[in-house]
């Protein structure tokens, strides 16, 4: 279920007596972050969809006395001459305003002042959820992709990094490759705590050839965290050394000896990077 709609059951409350009548209404306005407020409601008295009590989830909703006026809702306005700011109506009832209209809405004004904030909105409608506790310098979010399976975002506010998992509830944990929309929503929720994480990704390369006189450079992987890199580098530096240990050609003496190099890069962008060779 979408965020709004479980803000809305959240703080639903079935016993409201208005007038002398028992209403399933929500007492509580929505307030955002930058003070921008309205009542949202969803019941059988409600314009809303489907306009019965309870029904969880709604596809469109009731706003009405909105703090101040806004354009993202005029067209909603039930009464054209309610009083007005410059924005848009602000005494007046809005019917039948979608979910992802008023989701707009409240992402525009900063997000929930004491809920998710605008990353965190587009985060949780794509499924993820907030893991608690967090620990130390990390937030954390998960997703069910199967009943067994869960992938993992997790964000290193000390480092800046975001890194990506596959964890089966039996505790197996693998790291994954974000996906471009993965890579969009947690780099905007970065910027909105205040840091700025260009998309990076980190080319392995380096020496292969210890014969003797001569150079070839091989290219080991492209990967999606420094992490990742770390690990091939380890893997070809060991192969390498294997490789190159009896060879009464080379000088190969220890791990040491295997140049192999890690270049972090940003995403998108044209580069001029010689990676080594030798010619006569």
């Amino acid at each position: 279920m979408d965020v709004l709609n479980e803000w809305l059951k959240e703080h639903r409350n079935s016993e409201t007596i208005m007038d002398g009548i028992k209403r399933d209404c929500v007492i509580e306005r929505i307030v955002c972050k930058d003070g921008y407020s309205f009542s949202c409601q969803v019941n059988e008295y409600a314009y809303c969809n489907p306009r019965k009590s309870g029904v969880f989830p709604y596809s469109s909703v009731e706003i009405s006395f909105p703090s101040d006026g806004d354009s993202l809702i005029n067209a909603y306005a039930e009464n054209h001459n309610a009083s007005r700011d410059e924005d848009g109506f602000i005494k007046t009832v809005y019917s039948y305003v979608p979910i992802k209209t008023v989701t707009n809405l409240i992402k525009k004004h900063g997000g929930f002042e004491n809920g998710p904030s605008t990353a965190d909105i587009d985060i949780l409608n794509e499924g993820y959820k907030l893991i608690k506790p967090s620990f130390g310098r990390h937030i954390t979010y998960g997703k069910h992709i199967t009943n067994h399976i869960i992938r993992v975002i997790d964000i290193n506010k000390s480092t800046l990094e975001i890194k990506c998992y596959r964890k089966h509830i039996m505790g197996d944990i693998k790291y994954s490759v974000m996906t471009k929309a993965e890579k969009r929503l947690f780099n905007a929720k970065l910027e909105e705590m205040g840091y700025e994480n260009e998309n990076k990704i980190y080319i392995v390369y380096g020496e292969t050839y210890y014969g003797g006189y001569g150079s070839y450079v091989g290219l080991f992987g492209v990967f999606s965290s420094k992490d990742l890199a770390e690990k091939a580098k380890t893997k070809m530096v060991k192969e390498l050394f294997e490789k190159n240990k009896n060879n009464d050609w080379a000088d190969v003496t220890s791990t040491d000896d295997i140049d192999i190099y890690i270049e972090e890069i940003e995403e998108d962008k044209i580069l001029d990077i010689e990676l080594g060779g030798y010619a006569e």
